[in-house]
């Protein structure tokens, strides 16, 4: 009862900021959601998972270059390849760690243990682990038969981890220097994965049409008609988009690709209800039970199948399969579209039957599925869901229930979906305690979520109040924008760059934020007081030479550069990011490291803005990409 009383005093008292901080945080968490999925499909590692394409090492292999075992290398080494070729990736791992540390720098044996580490790292999902052996083995070994490998593996496990702007300019580079490469399918497809999750349909969609004309007999040629149906989905095409769904679902069918054939037919369910044509997505949706009803793709097709069946009278059909597909899950299984799931089950069991039944029904679940603590994880966030949607007026039954859950859960064994619910909550009136949350799953090994994180612990850290603290958010929204600018978190995260700017007294930084949020006309949250803050922008002098016999570290400013817009002049834009890169250089070689980095970092940020940059910008970008990579792990080898 104390806890509960207590409860409702904090509620009252925190009201009116945690009206703010709940509009400022509750951001979409199913950002970039088919481009997150289709990683599944992304890299030169996708084979098992796409059907029955071969795990091939990479270009050394498959372009027929000298193979590992014609090089002169110590038994151990030799043996440590035996277990790469065949497949063994965790055993690989684990050899090349217990060798390492005795080879001798330079030598072909570190070559080859670095390559094999970072490779077989990727291949086995631990891609945080995989991304400095990857990057260590491009600065040290540039001329080793395996460099070019690296060079495709360092930008496809960027992309694994959701870092599209950093994954697009390692795969740019890729693309760009290693035309002949035979993994140059599968740099052209992870480079189109990235367009479409930085909505740049238009690239993607050339993209994949490239992989079709030039690779008409790659392995993923199916997956690269899936990227073109997605984009013909999003920009309202459906006649279109189904048409190349159905192409990929065959191509896939007659690889043998069997997940790839399922996702497309998933997709077929939604696209052909989207037109309304509900008898055909029913049908799709049948077809899709019939052919796999043990595909991991079957739970997101069961939900895509509800509204469908929904018109046509079978929704306790529909709803009977998804819940008993629910109790079936295993913890070894648990599907990422499981949440999602849910919220979809929700909204037509509580059409029926009303949300204070549907309440009842998630209880019945968590007692039928108990052993399973990730299902009963999901279910307690969708309780909670239930709540926050349909009873806005219990805030402290939902209260009670997020302290139930910060009692009884350990954090570290909490899912990312939870972490990020239970943070964005607690933040309300104990912000210190939200940053705790959120630090702690930026930590967590895995990539799941890391942008929103990031993003919601530098809003927390921007409002502190504490000018420490303001300056980690200020770094922390830098880094989003630069490592990943996931498009539903961007314009956020720009704008809580340009106010933390403005209340720092960082002028530099908050004109050119401002600037940058100003030059997309699509973005409205914030447009009137962008141009507020604008008018109201003190006047700037000139920058003095960072290289003056009075300059000293702690006092290198930021340069300025011109707003980005759509039709500025290309030529003029690309003298002043070269104008950037020579600064960097120059900070380099003077052991100013970190200011160097930060420079070239948004360089890349703003030469990606470019709607159409020329061939030299797209150089100039490249470059500060390739500076700012080596540069990065230089500092994270220190």
């Amino acid at each position: 009862m104390r806890a509960f009383v207590s409860t409702i005093l904090k509620l009252y008292r925190h009201r009116l900021w945690r009206c703010f901080l709940w509009c400022v945080l509750l951001v979409g968490s199913d950002c970039v959601l088919f481009a997150q999925e289709n990683v599944v499909f992304a890299g030169a590692g996708a084979g098992a998972g796409a059907g029955n394409v071969t795990n091939l090492p990479g270009d050394d292999v498959r372009a027929g270059n000298p193979r590992i075992s014609e090089v002169v290398l110590s038994p151990a080494i030799k043996h440590l390849e035996e277990t790469f070729q065949s497949q063994g990736y965790a055993g690989a791992v684990e050899e090349v760690r217990s060798l390492i540390s005795g080879l001798a720098e330079g030598s072909p044996d570190l070559d080859t243990a670095m390559f094999i580490e970072g490779v077989s790292l990727y291949r086995t999902g631990r891609h945080e682990e995989a991304q400095l052996p990857l990057n260590r083995h491009r600065v040290d070994f540039p001329l080793s038969r395996h460099a070019r490998s690296a060079h495709y593996f360092a930008g496809s496990n960027l992309l694994k981890q959701s870092c599209w702007r950093a994954a697009g300019n390692v795969l740019d580079d890729f693309i760009y220097t290693h035309p002949k490469s035979v993994l140059m399918d599968y740099a052209l497809y992870d480079r189109a994965t990235v367009h479409l999750a930085l909505n740049e349909h238009q690239a993607c969609f050339s993209q994949a049409e490239r992989i079709e004309v030039n690779f008409g007999n790659s392995a993923i040629i199916d997956r690269a008609v899936l990227l073109k149906g997605e984009v013909l989905k999003r920009t309202g095409e459906m006649a279109r988009s189904e048409g190349a769904f159905i192409i990929a679902k065959n191509a896939a069918q007659r690889a043998g690709h069997v997940k790839v054939a399922a996702y497309a037919l998933r997709k077929l369910i939604e696209v052909s209800g989207q037109q309304e044509r509900w008898a055909d997505s029913a049908a799709y949706y049948d077809t899709f039970f019939l052919n796999y009803p043990t595909s991991s793709q079957a739970l997101a097709a069961a939900a895509a199948g509800l509204q469908p069946l929904s018109k046509l009278n079978r929704t306790m059909a529909g709803l009977n399969r998804l819940e008993d597909m629910i109790i079936a899950i295993t913890t070894a299984t648990i599907p990422r579209s499981l949440n999602a799931a849910f919220r979809v089950y929700g909204r037509y069991f509580s059409e029926l039957h009303g949300p204070e039944e549907l309440l009842k029904r998630y209880r019945d679940l968590s007692i039928l599925t108990r052993g399973n603590e990730q299902l009963r994880e999901a279910l307690i966030i969708a309780r909670l869901e239930v709540l926050e949607t349909y009873f806005t007026g219990r805030d402290a039954e939902i209260d009670v229930f997020y302290d139930e859950i910060r009692c009884r859960f350990e954090r570290g064994n909490l899912s990312t979906l939870m972490v990020m619910k239970v943070a964005r909550h607690v933040a309300e009136y104990d912000p210190g305690e939200g940053v705790l949350w959120l630090s702690e799953l930026i930590e967590r090994p895995g990539v799941e979520g890391k942008d929103e994180a990031i993003v919601a612990l530098a809003q927390i850290r921007a409002i502190s109040g504490d000018p420490g603290q303001m300056n980690l958010a200020k770094s922390g929204f830098q880094s989003f924008l630069r490592e990943y600018g996931s498009p539903k978190l961007e314009e956020t995260a720009l704008l809580g760059l340009a106010r933390l700017s403005g209340k720092l007294e960082d002028w530099e930084c908050a004109r050119n934020s401002w600037e940058n949020y100003l030059s997309h006309p699509e973005w409205m949250m914030a447009r009137e007081e962008a141009l507020q803050a604008m008018a109201r922008m003190p006047e700037l002098s000139k920058e003095p030479e960072i290289m003056s016999a009075g300059h000293q570290p702690d006092a290198v400013q930021q340069q300025v550069i011109a707003p980005i817009l759509p039709n500025n002049g290309v030529s003029e834009i690309g003298g002043m990011l070269a104008s950037r890169i020579e600064r960097a250089e120059k900070l380099i070689h003077s052991g100013i490291k970190k200011e160097a980095l930060e420079i070239l970092g948004q360089v890349v940020m703003d030469g990606g803005r470019i709607r159409k940059p020329d061939e030299h910008i797209t150089s100039i970008i490249r470059r500060a990409g390739i500076l700012r990579e080596n540069l990065k792990f230089e500092l994270q080898a220190y």
